[in-house]
């Protein structure tokens, strides 16, 4: 016998706007020596963070939008830096004067103490005065 459980897209919908609707979202550039994870706090990783020099700062949405289900094969809601789905957060980086090197890419949602999530790159990324590097990111609520 067989069971088969399917979300309700109300449901998607609920847990999306109390995860991340209305929410600031940040995405910020670090240099790891290693010692920091997904499970180190934002403070920790703060201490890491490249200073606002050469053209970096910090990218942030003030209010995440309310997102929407992506029918078909993906069947999740997905939430992005516009309404609907299939939507992103276009985080881009531009570098100026001398640029910017960085190792680890944190993105923070709301005010909590960790990380929503944290991308290594290897090897680092060096953004040289006139290039841009941009993170395409999408935040969901999955029926996996």
């Amino acid at each position: 016998m067989a069971i088969t459980t399917v979300i309700s897209t109300e449901e998607f919908k609920r847990i999306s706007q109390l995860a991340y609707e209305g929410l600031p979202c940040t995405v910020s550039l670090h240099n790891n020596t290693g010692s920091l994870t997904a499970e180190s706090t934002l403070v920790d990783w703060d201490a890491a963070k490249l200073p606002s020099t050469n053209g970096y700062a910090d990218f942030t949405i003030a209010s995440l939008p309310e997102g929407g289900l992506d029918v078909g094969s993906d069947d999740r809601w997905e939430i992005g830096g516009t309404a609907g789905a299939n939507t992103y957060i276009e985080a881009a980086f531009t570098g100026a004067d001398a640029g910017f090197q960085f190792n680890s890419v944190v993105i923070r949602v709301g005010s909590g103490l960790y990380p929503h999530s944290v991308l290594i790159e290897s090897p680092a990324i060096t953004v040289a005065a006139g290039q841009t590097q941009t993170y395409r990111i999408q935040l969901l609520i999955d029926n996996v």
